[in-house]
């Protein structure tokens, strides 16, 4: 029998993300299901759905503390080192996944298995950008602001999919050189681009003034996710 009134819903939530995190630390996401971690805590499946419409929701909630707890990464090494460089984020990037691979896995999953996740999600995405951003600004000052987001959001999105990439072992044998060593070049060449590039004009490809384009800038949709109001979700 659940222990139906031992805990407010807010202190029910906590308990179930907790257990979950335990789950998916241990075992990854493929063990994950709302009837284990009911279980776990001594509460009953139809309570939980009451806080979780499904799987999926409780995996992006997971996914959502991964997030946070990277941030609090990235915003350490930041405050310690204030010269602090996109190759030190890297490197605490690296090192954070190597740590908690199993939690970030549901950052993969959350992804995969919810094209649209709830607001909230995407704030959290986008303060660990907004870090990548200030780092990158502080190398290339000159950078206009949108040019630097959008570029902060192209190498948080190239690393993590490298890094994902290796993790998964998918064309690891063409691999001429370790995680760490790509995920460096990857940074030199693209900031040497940035560089050369300077104020963000016009490059081969890009849209003219007048033409329609086939997406919303980066930078924009950016804007529209920090600018949101907060949802009901993991907060």
């Amino acid at each position: 029998m659940g222990r139906r009134s031992d805990h407010s819903r807010k202190e029910l939530e906590e308990l179930a993300l907790s257990a979950a995190i335990q789950g998916v630390t241990a075992q990854g996401t493929q063990g994950l299901t709302i009837r284990g971690v009911a279980h776990a805590i001594g509460y009953s499946p139809g309570t939980l759905y009451n806080l979780f419409e499904n799987r999926d929701e409780l995996i992006l909630r997971v996914a959502g503390r991964a997030l946070d707890l990277l941030l609090q990464t990235l915003e350490a090494a930041e405050a310690k080192d204030k010269a602090i460089g996109l190759h030190g984020l890297c490197d605490q990037f690296i090192r954070f996944v190597e740590t908690n691979g199993l939690l970030w896995e549901a950052v993969i999953a959350a992804r995969a298995q919810r094209s649209d996740p709830a607001i909230w999600y995407w704030q959290k995405v986008m303060r660990i950008v907004e870090v990548n951003q200030r780092v990158l600004l502080r190398a290339l000052p000159d950078l206009p602001a949108e040019v630097a987001m959008r570029s902060a959001i192209t190498v948080a999105l190239a690393l993590n999919g490298l890094i994902a990439t290796v993790d998964r072992q998918n064309l690891w044998t063409f691999a001429q050189s370790d995680l760490a060593s790509m995920a460096h070049d990857l940074i030199d060449r693209y900031t040497a681009g940035l560089a050369a590039v300077g104020d963000g004009s016009q490059r081969p490809g890009q849209t003219q003034p007048g033409e329609q384009s086939h997406g919303a800038p980066a930078a924009d949709a950016a804007h529209a996710v920090t600018t949101a109001t907060d949802g009901p979700g993991d907060q």
